[in-house]
């Protein structure tokens, strides 16, 4: 009898210590949401050149080109192939920004809402508005476009000539990218006040 007990008791301690190792498992969830990084574009101010003169006509087929980098304002006289003849004033054919002989214009401003730390690509477009005797087109040298923080005059990133530009977008979502260009006018341009001569396209993509 002592002998039964003792084989029953070595079962059940046995049969104890197996039923004390367990083990469960759960599953691991997420929910994936779509999600659209934000790239607007708003057009905030106009490419102005202000007060420009016209060639006066004493060098025959000459042209008066002005010119705005962001800020830094160029004025040349041209000759009938389209070669500088002079980049101070005076000149022969009164190549100048107006009567005050000072620019009086504004290089243009597209304010962009964008997605933090991202890399914004910018390319620029130009198309003249047809208007007789002038010609508009992006600077023939120099970066037309420069990213700003928004309403302020610091650069964040400057352009190339050929009309890039590549800016990170800052924590807050937003900046300003300033835009400049060129005109060219012949002796066939009738005075007028604040003429279309052309418009500006900024293409944006990450």
């Amino acid at each position: 009898m002592i002998r039964s007990i003792g084989i029953s008791a070595a079962t059940a301690i046995a049969l104890i210590g197996s039923a004390a190792a367990q083990s469960a498992s759960v599953d691991a969830v997420a929910t994936p949401v779509s999600t659209t990084p934000p790239l607007v574009l708003t057009g905030t101010r106009a490419l102005s050149f202000g007060e420009v003169n016209i060639p006066n006509g004493t060098e025959e087929g000459h042209k008066c080109r002005y010119q705005n980098v962001i800020s830094t304002w160029t004025v040349y006289e041209l000759d009938e192939n389209g070669t500088t003849v002079s980049s101070s004033t005076p000149n022969p054919s009164g190549c100048d920004w107006g009567e005050s002989g000072s620019p009086s214009g504004n290089y243009a401003l597209i304010g962009v809402a964008c997605n933090p730390a991202s890399v914004v690509d910018f390319t620029v477009g130009y198309a003249t508005g047809g208007v007789t005797g002038i010609f508009f087109n992006r600077p023939s040298s120099g970066a037309p476009l420069r990213a700003f923080q928004s309403n302020s005059t610091t650069t964040l990133a400057v352009g190339t000539s050929a009309g890039t530009l590549s800016a990170t977008c800052p924590n807050g979502g937003t900046f300003d990218v300033g835009i400049g260009g060129r005109i060219e006018l012949s002796d066939e341009v009738v005075a007028a006040t604040d003429v279309t001569v052309g418009s500006i396209t900024l293409d944006a993509t990450y």
